[in-house]
């Protein structure tokens, strides 16, 4: 499935966790000018993750009701093995 392939790496998640530790830690030698635009690509960042996981959605919600091979509509058996409760 193609939005298998298009998950980031987990080491951008893990960047994007301790981001904000870096942020908020006043003795490391970030200098305070970069900490505000930091912060905003994080912002950025989180809301980019919340638009794929809704893509992600909808790519699974249209792979489910998607005609089986026979034609006889969506595949009740694809729907249960996905959790749907409409099967």
């Amino acid at each position: 499935m193609i939005a298998q392939r298009l998950r980031a790496p987990s080491r951008i998640s893990h960047i994007a966790k301790r981001v904000p530790e870096l942020i908020e830690d006043a003795g490391n030698e970030l200098p305070g000018v970069l900490r505000v635009p930091m912060d905003r690509l994080l912002e950025r960042f989180k809301e980019s993750e919340r638009q794929v996981a809704e893509l992600e959605a909808q790519i699974r919600r249209a792979d489910i009701d998607k005609p089986t091979k026979n034609n006889y509509g969506p595949d009740p058996e694809l729907k249960r093995l996905r959790g749907s409760s409409t099967a």
